[in-house]
């Protein structure tokens, strides 16, 4: 009898120790099973957030100002969220994703250039490619940074493009007295973005530009040869200072085009954008 109720005893601890072990092993499961479904809640929720930073171009027409603007934002991610080709550290790879390329195409279709030259002078190529490592926009990026730098700011380039762009539709000195009026206000809004010094002008353009000094109502031949002489050397094209002003130029006209989406494909696995295509319309 006393056998029997050790018996009974063993077999109830042991009964009691499974029952505790299956409740540790479907709590643990479950436990799991959350853990890894907020795992793939958070994944969906980042790969929503970046694709939202990418799709919103998708199908629409989008100025180049924007366009730039994803361009950079490529240019960030790729440097820092991103496996490259052939990369042998696995751990790494698995916790970073496949960059993004865009490809922005056709751009000698549009008329970005002034027309005082035949080609881009910035825009160069037919097609630039943001493509894991490589971006071939870098170049133009940091011409205009160079531009800004030396000219002091976009604001003073956007001004000088502006006179400029003036000064060369005109006519080059006209013979009444309100055509040549017209043409002493040009150089002067000219003189006035660099608060008339005339010595910082000469190391833009050379040391060949005279300021007008003086105004007379007869205009004598003096005035009208030195407006004349100005103007014309403003639209030197072989003017390195001309040469800068007509690049941004471009690049303010590129920031003005419209562009449109072409194609946007997405990672079959993580269904994260990493392929996009930009064309330009042509408008304005």
């Amino acid at each position: 009898m006393e056998n029997a109720s050790k018996a009974l005893l063993i077999a109830a601890g042991t009964l009691m120790a499974l029952l505790t072990i299956s409740l540790l092993v479907i709590m643990f499961n479950k436990i799991s099973d959350t853990q890894r479904s907020m795992n793939l809640d958070s994944a969906d929720q980042t790969t929503i957030e970046f694709n939202n930073q990418f799709g919103t171009y998708n199908n629409e027409r989008v100025r180049g100002s924007e366009l730039y603007s994803c361009l950079g934002r490529a240019i960030d991610y790729n440097k820092r969220n991103t496996y490259q080709a052939g990369e042998e550290d696995h751990n790494s790879r698995s916790s970073r994703y496949m960059p993004i390329t865009i490809n922005t195409t056709n751009i000698s279709t549009i008329e970005l250039k002034w027309t005082a030259f035949s080609s881009n002078l910035l825009f160069t190529k037919d097609s630039y490619k943001i493509e894991n490592v490589v971006n071939e926009f870098q170049e133009v990026t940091d011409e205009i940074k160079d531009l800004e730098n030396k000219y002091s700011g976009s604001e003073k380039l956007m001004k000088l493009v502006t006179e400029i762009g003036a000064i060369f539709s005109g006519p080059t000195s006209g013979t009444n007295e309100t055509e040549i009026l017209a043409d002493i206000k040009k150089l002067e809004k000219f003189e006035k973005i660099f608060n008339n010094d005339i010595d910082k002008i000469r190391t833009y353009i050379g040391s060949r530009y005279k300021k007008i000094v003086e105004f007379r109502p007869e205009f004598s031949g003096t005035i009208r040869s030195n407006i004349e002489f100005n103007l014309n050397l403003l639209k030197d094209t072989s003017n390195e200072f001309f040469k800068d002003v007509a690049k941004y130029y471009e690049y303010v006209q590129f920031k003005r085009a419209i562009f449109e989406c072409t194609k946007c494909k997405y990672d079959e696995k993580t269904g994260r954008i990493t392929d996009m295509e930009f064309k330009p319309t042509g408008e304005f």
